[in-house]
């Protein structure tokens, strides 16, 4: 790789990192949802903390994914999570520590695969405006 262009090694590593958060945050959040939902939605998925169109659409195939991601969102940050939808909820949430874990992971994966999002089209747009 004597001739590679270091720009180019730059954005191979700016998609490899993507690429790995992707294979860790997808497949994460297929096995969440079929977790959380069945450990939350008797305390968790009615009127307060949820309006009337979300209790319709969340029960069914894709939305009910949102669902599971406000969940792992309550899990992992539950002070941010308390601000906006559960503000009501007094009492803390109690699962198994390796769910909280990838709740954790899950949520991490998603806030760095949102800064590896415009750190690949900032650099690449970046790239194509001052080297084209």
């Amino acid at each position: 790789m004597e001739g590679t262009d270091s720009k180019f090694i730059v954005f191979l590593c700016i998609m490899l990192t993507g690429g790995v958060l992707s294979a860790v945050y997808y497949p994460l959040w297929g096995i969440l949802h079929k977790v959380l939902p069945q450990r939350l939605d008797t305390h968790l998925f009615r009127k307060p903390f949820f309006n009337d169109a979300e209790l319709i659409n969340y029960q069914f195939f894709p939305l009910s994914l949102v669902k599971t991601l406000n969940y792992s969102y309550l899990i992992a940050l539950p002070r941010m999570a308390k601000r906006k939808r559960f503000k009501k909820l007094n009492k803390e949430v109690r699962l198994n520590p390796v769910v909280r874990i990838a709740c954790v992971i899950h949520i991490w994966c998603a806030l760095l695969g949102t800064a590896t999002f415009f750190a690949i089209f900032g650099y690449g747009g970046w790239l194509y405006f001052f080297y084209t």
